[in-house]
C-alpha cells in the first residue's frame, strides 16, 4: 500500500560492533544509541551511503536474438561518508592502524596516537547503519546489519578555513559463510508500527 506516511528523511547513523552482534531490539527506540556492544562511530558531514551492487551473467543460444536465462554472479554492498569528527577514534576505522591513549597527568598533556603502515590485515566487523521514518507521527528505525564488513579504499583527510575538518570512510562488506545462502551479506530490519 502506498502512502506519503513512509517517505522518510533524516541523517543516517553509523555503529560497529564484533562479529556475531545482533542488531537492538525493536524496543530500542529510533534514535537512541543501541547499546551493549555497539559503538557510534561519530557525526557525519555527509550522508551515509550504502550501495549495494551486483554482477550479471547471461546465457545465449543461437536460437534467440535476446538472453533466455540471467543470474547474479558476484555481488558487494558497499557504505561510505565524511566524519565530521577528526578524533583518532574514528579515524581507526577508516585505515585500520594501532591506537594508543594517554591520560591527562601532572605536566603530562592527554593525547591519542594512531600509528599506521606496513600492515596488511583489516580487522573484520559487524556493521549497523539506522535511518529513521516516521508513520503515522511515530517514528520508526530501519536498521541495517553488515553481518561481516572491513574498512575499504583508505581515507582523505579535508582541511579548510570554510567548512569542518573532515575524514572519508568507506567500507565494504565480507560474505558471513556461516550463514544460510541468500541471507550471507546484510539484512534489513524495517519497523513498522509499535506492539499492541
Amino acid at each position: 500500500m502506498s502512502s506519503v506516511e513512509y517517505i522518510s528523511h533524516g541523517p543516517a547513523l553509523m555503529y560497529i560492533a564484533a562479529t556475531g552482534t545482533a542488531l537492538p531490539a525493536d524496543t530500542v527506540g529510533a534514535g537512541i544509541a543501541w547499546g551493549g556492544s555497539w559503538t557510534q562511530i561519530g557525526w557525519t558531514e555527509s550522508p551515509v551511503t550504502l550501495t549495494y551492487e551486483y554482477t550479471v551473467a547471461e546465457a545465449l543460444i543461437q536460437e534467440s536474438l535476446a538472453p533466455v536465462q540471467r543470474w547474479k554472479s558476484a555481488e558487494t554492498l558497499t557504505w561510505e561518508t565524511t566524519l565530521a569528527e577528526t578524533l583518532c577514534a574514528n579515524i581507526q576505522y577508516a585505515i585500520e592502524g594501532t591506537l594508543a591513549t594517554t591520560a591527562a597527568a601532572a605536566g603530562v598533556h592527554g593525547y591519542t596516537n594512531l600509528k599506521v603502515g606496513g600492515q596488511d590485515t583489516l580487522t573484520v566487523r559487524a556493521w549497523g547503519f539506522e535511518w529513521n521514518e516516521t508513520i503515522s507521527s511515530v517514528v520508526q528505525p530501519i536498521r541495517v546489519l553488515v553481518y561481516r564488513g572491513t574498512a575499504a579504499a583508505g581515507t582523505a583527510f579535508v582541511g579548510g578555513k570554510d567548512k569542518a575538518n573532515l575524514v572519508t570512510l568507506k567500507g565494504a562488506a565480507v560474505a558471513d559463510m556461516t550463514g544460510t545462502q541468500g541471507e550471507r551479506l546484510f539484512y534489513i530490519h524495517h519497523v513498522t508500527a509499535e506492539s499492541v
